[in-house]
């Protein structure tokens, strides 16, 4: 066994209360952090295993398989009240042969019966035959989970012959349906292809990747904070061994294993909390539909990986925090060498945003093109770009909290004041630390706050007005009309003078409406009666969805940034003991002290926070031009939501260090009564 592990059973029998506490709170920070990230990292594999039980619906050519046909297979799109029914009509070619069986069935259905999704089939048992249910003739089944995205979505497999279909082309489009109104080509297949990529889900897994970055950033960030708890007494602790003769190397290694102990124990709670978690949000609609339970729990292979990532990102973390034990140790344990934050870390943060604007100007410009000539999706590099800005804070925010330090300790005229920035500079990073997950929160809401005006302003210019109208050629509207048994409109000219009759037909909307669609669902060949407010559906759901996940995200992570700041101060007044003790003794007042410490917490963060909204709103306009928003659609931020995000910080940051406020009372009484200050 390693020296460096031979020690740890000592150092946690000698300083029990030391190990414990920094243990806990590591696992603390760690449990948090992984519960959020195991929630996010779940929805993103919930949008990746929706897109199998989509993308079979459109016809894949035989052809391209190179393979014989056996079926025609057509994709549309219908209507009913407001919402969307993904409709597959499929033949066989020949009346020997079986059509394939689509996912989610055991067998295709017959020319003249259906099969439906459960909520179809809900649907169709509550509303008259003619409004909906003869659209699809009888219905014989129900399609399972594998063939339908979501509990709430409707889909229906229509059986039917090839006389029906209409003449098939040799190739298919890749994304079939290719418009509102119209169908798919009616296609040649031989199989359902359920490898491709469906683009409004695509759509959706991209946004989610965004969210993801702005929840695992920040909480990758916290758990190396985590593991960084108590870093003062530990460096003290490993200095006093590296003095007494213990190697570099074993010193590291005992943190690290004293570390690994809270971090593993706060991985597997933040898990199996998160897994736990994920059969609760079921229930929260995205993309058009609830979820089912087994899409957005996270995966075992996925909840592995974050384990081990936790672990070596703690350990990573620790490593580095005890660098100068291994090099000066005396200095370490003399308290001598104070951490210094140099202005050079504000390269890293000016590339980040460099690199941002890169990849959005690439994206608007579709500069870059694959093999195939077509030009590159651009979404990964574009979130990759600001997943590093939102990790770049944690090389600036030191620097700024010194620079925060500095004006604190001239400008102090009380003792408060005074001990508050002299505190922050004789550790900014530290200091930077207590307040860094509030400052990510930061960032984060001044990124939602930049992209959610203007999502409600393209909202309130795509809401529908008036009457819904059906643009229909001459013939078309005939017929429709004569299955509806109206007559057909007339034009009034200015004057009086009645014109020939017009081409747009105007429908009501309810149980009529829905009447004259499946009136017409024969005479049209298959072609979706569509009504001039139907296509606004999917706008409507997305923004909708927008404001629930921006929801989510925000909520996400305030819970981190409020876990991390109550745990990092608990982690401070343990770093800040002896000297605590020490003011006491040369009677300094535990108010004095108090007053020291909410300082010490909100001025740094007041800067950093201002600075992180500024930040996070421009983040928020490039990545929306890069995904193809024009500069003149985006509406201008609110300034109130913005400055109520700051106050809201500083509201955090003050609740953290009343909530520690007990423990610094414990370490002032702990020096009055004569026990050891060491903790």
């Amino acid at each position: 066994m390693s020296p460096g592990l031979r020690l740890l059973p000592l150092l946690l029998r000698r300083s029990p209360r030391q190990s414990a506490g920094a243990i806990v709170l590591c696992a603390v920070g760690v449990a948090i952090a992984t519960l959020v990230a195991g929630v996010a990292l779940g929805a993103y594999h919930g949008f990746g295993a929706r897109q199998p039980k989509v993308v079979w619906r459109s016809p894949t050519p035989a052809a391209e398989a190179h393979v014989s046909p056996v079926a025609l297979q057509r994709r549309s799109t219908d209507w009913f009240d407001g919402r969307r029914i993904d409709r597959v009509d499929i033949a066989a070619l020949d009346t020997t042969d079986q059509a394939p069986a689509p996912p989610g069935l055991r067998a295709a259905p017959a020319p003249g019966t259906a099969c439906v999704s459960p909520a179809l089939a809900e649907l169709i048992a509550s509303h008259p035959s003619d409004q909906l249910g003869d659209r699809f003739g009888q219905v014989v089944g129900r399609i399972g989970a594998a063939g339908v995205a979501h509990p709430d979505e409707l889909v229906a497999v229509v059986g039917t012959t090839p006389d029906q279909l209409g003449p098939a082309t040799s190739s298919g489009s890749p994304n079939a349906v290719l418009g509102p109104d119209r169908p798919s080509d009616t296609v040649p297949v031989a199989s359902f292809d359920t490898t491709g990529a469906d683009r409004d889900l695509m759509m959706y897994r991209s946004f989610a990747l965004v969210a993801v970055v702005l929840v695992v950033v920040p909480a990758v960030a916290l758990i190396g904070s985590s593991a960084r708890l108590t870093a003062a007494r530990r460096e003290q602790r490993m200095a006093s061994l590296r003095l007494a003769g213990a190697t570099s190397g074993a010193v590291r290694l005992l943190a690290v294993a004293e570390t690994t102990i809270g971090a593993a124990l706060g991985a597997v709670i933040g898990i199996a909390s998160a897994m736990a978690v994920s059969g609760l949000l079921v229930d929260i609609a995205m993309a058009g539909g609830r979820w089912f339970p087994a899409d957005i729990r996270l995966p075992v292979s996925s909840a592995a990986a974050l384990f081990v990532a936790t672990i070596a990102v703690c350990a990573a973390a620790t490593a580095v925090s005890l660098r100068r034990v291994g090099s000066r140790p005396l200095g370490v344990a003399a308290s001598a060498e104070p951490a210094s934050a140099r202005w050079p870390r504000v390269l890293g943060l000016l590339a980040a945003i460099a690199l941002l604007c890169v990849t959005t100007v690439a994206a608007t410009a579709q500069t870059f093109t694959g093999s195939n000539g077509q030009p590159k999706d651009m979404s990964v590099p574009m979130v990759a770009a600001l997943a590093t800005v939102i990790a770049s804070l944690a090389l600036v925010g030191p620097w700024v909290t010194s620079i925060v330090g500095r004006i604190m300790v001239r400008s102090a005229r009380r003792t408060p004041l005074l001990l508050a920035g002299r505190r922050v500079l004789e550790d900014p990073r530290a200091a930077y630390r207590t307040v860094s997950a509030v400052v990510l929160a930061g960032l984060t809401a001044g990124f939602l706050a930049g992209v959610m005006p203007t999502v409600q302003a393209l909202e309130r210019d795509g809401l529908p007005s008036g009457a819904a109208t059906a643009v229909l050629d001459r013939p078309a509207a005939d017929a429709v009309l004569a299955a509806a048994g109206e007559e057909r409109p007339v034009d009034t000219q200015p004057g009086g003078e009645v014109s020939e009759p017009v081409d747009v037909v105007v429908l009501a909307s309810g149980p009529r409406l829905e009447r004259i669609r499946t009136a017409t669902t024969a005479i049209r060949g298959g072609t979706p009666l569509v009504a001039s407010d139907d296509d606004l559906f999917g706008d409507i759901t997305f923004t909708a969805d927008a404001m629930r996940g921006s929801f989510a995200v925000l909520a996400s992570g305030l819970l981190l940034a409020f876990g991390a700041s109550g745990v990092a101060a608990a982690a401070a007044v343990v770093d800040q003991r002896r000297l605590i003790g020490r003011l006491v003794l040369c009677g300094t007042e535990v108010s004095t002290l108090q007053r020291a410490r909410r300082l010490q917490t909100v001025l740094p963060l007041a800067v950093a926070t201002i600075g992180s909204v500024v930040i996070g709103l421009g983040s928020s306009f490039l990545l929306m031009v890069g995904f193809g928003l024009s500069a003149a659609r985006l509406a201008s931020p609110n300034v109130g939501v913005l400055g109520l995000i700051v106050v809201a910080a500083i509201a955090m940051g003050l609740a953290s260090a009343s909530f520690s406020r007990p423990m610094l009372i414990a370490a002032a009484r702990s020096a009055t009564e004569g026990s050891p200050v060491s903790v």
